[in-house]
């Protein structure tokens, strides 16, 4: 007997293998590699139970992973490269993807943990497997719901929740019932016709996790009940079920999911207006994200802090959180949370004044949504190239720009971004001296605002046409469209819009002669502009006092005012 089979026989017999077992007939290096993954799985099942309990056994269990994970991916490895060949295999390939779901949701990298739930899935319907073959089938709908592939993520919970049905599986059935309601909540171009749809699967899946007694699932959905009627608009009731399901994730110590509902809480907050309110729950969200090393929910969480400081005009303090969001969203492959957030970005710095940034961000964003072959990305991309080439005096370039997204408007059907367009479209006709042409354009863009009952965009083209009016000396017609813009934007919270309509109104009284009224709306304007660091404001509206000096020193020829396009988004 020749050196390797005997110790191959040693193994065998240490393993007290009879000698038809087909481990038997292995390598010697076959039988220590599947014995060491079969050890190295076992102890990421274990790690999963602990992460499973939330809390510090969690924290501890994601530490633990990261430790052994270099031993647990060649473990996964082995068994994915021979699960063609070796049954024993297939099982433990299906096995790492199933029996660690939970934690590598979190602490792998989409794009890998795909790769494990792929050669899953092979591995069960290679074995038979009809149950796990569901819930890998599930779990990948899962992945690609939270990188935003929703129509993936679509047929994949269908599929899932059609082979439970055949399965008989009430438990599964309930899982991908609640799931798919989530995925067609959070798609693009989700409609209050769909609400029904999306209610009767939550409230199926919610009613079979209170048969289970699965408590960590019954917050789950009712978390995403309440996701549903604030996307209806449903306030109260949204409000009750992230109440209800709050102390449940506590209970269940799920704190990846208590997070999950305090952020969806703020969401709400922030809707409602109560943006101090709404910042505590976002930081106590943000808070458990950084805890559990989520880094998804970390980059979402700061973005959305981001957008409350975008909103209160502070543009100073958006930046360095909408970095720190782009930075995790980056690290987690989430292409598109990064456009968002380029998006954001573009639109600070911009405003900030610092425009070679703001264009740097917003080509990043055009060739991730052309990569993506993602129009709606490139829309917003081109319109921030058209708001960046008319900030900087490049008018036939912001024409071209605004063109080319009111094709892409057009192809796609999207009625209120051809709006915004032609508003924006205006505002360069505008800065060129072409009044009738901007006014026609501001007019059809007021239409279509109202239309769609957008008060934000009825209020940012009220001011354009102020803007126009006050051109063709329609001053008391540019008064009344102001005030009515400044109403809206009150309402709105809009404190950058505010300050720029209060400026327009500046420039009717000026017109009229009425100085010290134009003084003090100006310099409203001015506190404004400079409390949110709106740079171009701050220009005009301290040249429209230093105007309004050299009038009231009576000098013989006062230089008619500087206006502001009022729909710099």
């Amino acid at each position: 007997m020749n050196e390797s089979a005997s110790r191959r026989s040693v193994i065998v017999a240490n393993l007290n293998l009879s000698p038809d077992d087909p481990v038997a007939h292995r390598s010697y290096a076959e039988i220590v590699a599947s014995r060491r993954a079969a050890a190295y799985l076992n102890l990421l099942a274990a790690l999963n139970q602990r992460y499973r309990q939330g809390g510090a056994p969690a924290v501890e269990a994601l530490t633990d992973f990261a430790l052994e994970r270099p031993q647990i991916e060649h473990g996964q490895a082995w068994s994915a490269g021979a699960a063609e060949a070796d049954d024993a295999a297939a099982k433990l390939c299906e096995d790492y993807a199933d029996l660690g779901a939970d934690l590598l949701f979190l602490a792998m990298e989409p794009h890998q943990f795909r790769g494990w739930l792929d050669s899953a899935l092979a591995a069960a319907r290679r074995l038979g497997l009809r149950k796990a073959e569901c819930t890998h089938l599930g779990n990948l709908g899962i992945l690609y719901k939270n990188t935003g592939r929703f129509a993936e993520a679509k047929v994949c919970f269908e599929e899932a929740l059609a082979l439970a049905g055949e399965l008989n599986d009430t438990a599964l059935a309930g899982i991908w019932r609640g799931n798919l309601a989530g995925v067609l909540m959070e798609a693009p171009g989700f409609a209050s016709a769909q609400f029904d749809e999306v209610i009767a699967h939550l409230q199926a899946a919610l009613a079979i996790a209170e048969r289970e007694e699965d408590q960590r699932l019954v917050a789950t959905w009712l978390n995403n009940l309440g996701l549903a009627h604030a996307f209806a608009n449903r306030r109260e009731q949204a409000l009750d079920y992230f109440t209800r399901a709050l102390p449940l994730h506590s209970a269940a110590g799920d704190r990846r999911a208590e997070g999950q509902t305090l952020g969806n809480l703020a969401n709400l907050l922030a809707d409602n207006g109560a943006h101090q309110d709404a910042i505590k729950a976002y930081e106590a969200a943000l808070e458990i994200a950084r805890t559990m090393k989520d880094r998804r929910s970390e980059g979402k969480w700061l973005g959305n802090l981001a957008a409350i400081q975008t909103e209160l005009g502070d543009y100073a303090a958006a930046v360095p959180l909408r970095e720190q969001a782009l930075e995790c969203h980056v690290a987690v492959g989430d292409l598109q949370a990064q456009m968002q957030e380029m998006e954001g970005l573009s639109l600070a710095l911009r405003i900030l004044g610092d425009y070679e940034q703001s264009e740097a961000r917003c080509l990043q964003l055009l060739q991730i949504g052309e990569v993506l072959e993602d129009e709606r990305a490139q829309m917003i991309a081109w319109s921030e190239l058209g708001l960046m080439a008319r900030a900087t005096d490049r008018l036939s370039e912001a024409l071209q720009c605004f063109d080319f997204v009111l094709r892409l408007a057009s192809s796609l059907g999207d009625v209120h971004t051809r709006g915004i367009a032609l508003g924006h479209k205006g505002t360069v006709h505008y800065a060129l001296a072409e009044y009738d042409a901007a006014l026609d354009l501001h007019l059809q863009a007021l239409l279509i605002a109202r239309d769609e009952g957008d008060p934000a965009a009825e209020a940012m083209h009220l001011g354009n046409l102020a803007n126009v009016l006050n051109a063709l000396e329609r001053y008391h017609d540019a008064i009344a469209c102001a005030l009515h813009a400044l109403k809206l934007h009150q309402a709105l919270r809009h404190t950058r819009m505010v300050g720029a309509t209060l400026g327009i109104i500046g420039n009717s009284r000026f017109h009229l002669r009425q100085y010290n009224k134009a003084a003090a709306h100006y310099r409203r304007a001015l506190r404004i502009a400079a409390h949110i660091g709106d740079s171009a404001n701050m220009r005009n509206w301290s040249n429209n006092l230093a105007k309004l000096d050299a009038v009231l020193g009576h000098c013989t020829a006062a230089t008619p005012p500087s206006s502001t396009g009022s729909s710099a988004g």
